[in-house]
């Protein structure tokens, strides 16, 4: 393959050049006064980032639009330790190297955009605590989804010296 040919993410990490994707998912609480509080808290909003090295991309489904901001430098650790160290729960492992059925006709939600990023096939999945624990269930085709402990401290962002 020429230098200036880019690949496919299906087929990345085939050859041993480039790392698989990998995906860190994250799981919010949101202090909203909306039908969110009827979600478990902690749970009520859901997003992940896709990447492998220090390349990330965050894809935020919010309520009016979907946030897709490039992230470059932090470690896939780094980005954990922030997370965790914000109070939220974390989810890390690999995307799927099966797409998803096409057919699936349900409601655009945080839930159902961070599913298809996964391809993740999982129509009764329908709030943030239920695609936690979908990610974790050990017979889910393409497991290997591991949860990060919560409570660790900050660390500092080596970008731009604040704190992650």
């Amino acid at each position: 393959m020429a230098r200036h040919e880019q690949r496919h993410p299906d087929r990345l990490g085939t050859d041993g050049d480039v790392p698989a994707p990998r995906a860190i998912v994250v799981f919010e609480d949101r202090a909203d006064k909306s039908a969110l509080r009827l979600l478990r808290p902690g749970f009520r909003h859901c997003f992940c980032l896709v990447g492998a090295g220090r390349t990330w991309t965050i894809c935020d489904p919010l309520k009016t639009r979907i946030e897709i901001v490039p992230l470059f430098g932090p470690s896939e650790d780094e980005l954990v330790r922030h997370y965790v160290g914000t109070g939220r729960s974390v989810l890390v492992g690999r995307i799927a190297a099966t797409t998803a059925p096409s057919w699936n006709l349900r409601p655009m939600s945080c839930v159902e955009t961070v599913k298809r990023v996964l391809r993740l096939h999982a129509p009764w999945v329908f709030t943030p605590a239920q695609l936690y624990r979908a990610l974790l269930h050990p017979t889910r085709p393409g497991a290997g989804f591991a949860a990060r402990p919560t409570g660790e401290r900050r660390v500092s962002c080596p970008l731009d010296g604040g704190i992650l």
